[in-house]
């Protein structure tokens, strides 16, 4: 399912909410960061905007999306941004 998931899904998604199921949070996504993108080879950042608590260790959580469904993401905590927290979730994608 990972691989599914491209840039393009990503960005007709930006400014939704995803849950962390398991967390009682939600997650805004607020920023794609494309680092590179070819015929053959994706690579970007999802940035997500959280609540001050509950705080999300780094660690894989199953965020829940409408239009997506379930899907496990790694999340990295990359600082407190206004008052929460901003979480980066990092793919990259080889065809």
């Amino acid at each position: 399912m990972l691989a599914e998931l491209r840039i393009n899904i990503f960005q007709e998604l930006l400014n939704t909410t995803f849950e962390v199921v398991g967390a009682e949070c939600s997650l805004t996504l607020v920023q794609i960061g494309i680092h590179a993108q070819t015929d053959k080879h994706e690579a970007f950042s999802l940035f997500f905007d959280g609540p001050v608590t509950p705080f999300l260790p780094q660690r894989t959580y199953t965020l829940r999306q409408a239009a997506l469904g379930d899907t496990d993401m790694f999340l990295v905590p990359v600082g407190r941004k206004g008052d929460g927290f901003q979480y980066e979730a990092v793919f990259n994608h080889v065809f």
